[in-house]
């Protein structure tokens, strides 16, 4: 199996692509100006998705792109916390379970294999719970941000959940 990044310098490439958002100055404007430099690239999305969903992930999120959602969380937030996982070890890595949202592992068939995806929480000091993102993919030379690809790739996701997940609660295909 290729593992062309070692995850903890992933994360701390992360981290201080993260980090501005925590400062208190800093504007709406600016802050939709660093969201923008996350928005992912047209190629981006034939390398993150499977083939089979890439156009459609295209779609979908050049729409939610069209508004992009800043990066918000409570002003007594002060820590960052950043989680990396290849998404070919999204069934088979337990011991990151609790740091991404049990949609991304719903969704994760649907990855292009040896990708490193990010998640990420805000947190106040002391804390384990904060605001929480998840989506960010490490390219190579940058990263691109597919917030809540569960979300976006629902109609792919199968009604049952593999046997050897059981605590990952099984989405619906919408009517």
């Amino acid at each position: 199996m290729s593992r062309p990044y070692i995850l903890e310098d992933v994360v701390r490439q992360a981290e201080s692509i993260l980090m501005p958002f925590l400062n208190p100055l800093l504007t709406t404007e600016k802050n939709i100006e660093m969201v923008m430099h996350l928005r992912p690239k047209e190629s981006d999305y034939e390398r993150v998705f499977i083939p089979h969903v890439s156009d459609f992930a295209k779609q979908t999120y050049q729409d939610l792109w069209g508004q992009p959602p800043p990066v918000t969380f409570k002003s007594t937030q002060k820590n960052l916390q950043v989680f990396a996982l290849y998404s070919d070890d999204f069934l088979q890595d337990e011991s990151h379970l609790h740091h991404f949202p049990g949609g991304c592992f719903q969704v994760s068939h649907l990855m292009q294999p040896h990708m490193v995806w990010l998640a990420w929480k805000f947190l106040e000091p002391g804390q384990h719970l904060g605001m929480a993102y998840d989506g960010l993919v490490f390219m190579g030379d940058r990263f691109a941000w597919f917030p809540k690809p569960w979300k976006i790739l629902m109609p792919y996701v199968p009604l049952f959940v593999p046997q050897h997940k059981p605590n990952i609660m099984p989405m619906q295909k919408p009517n």
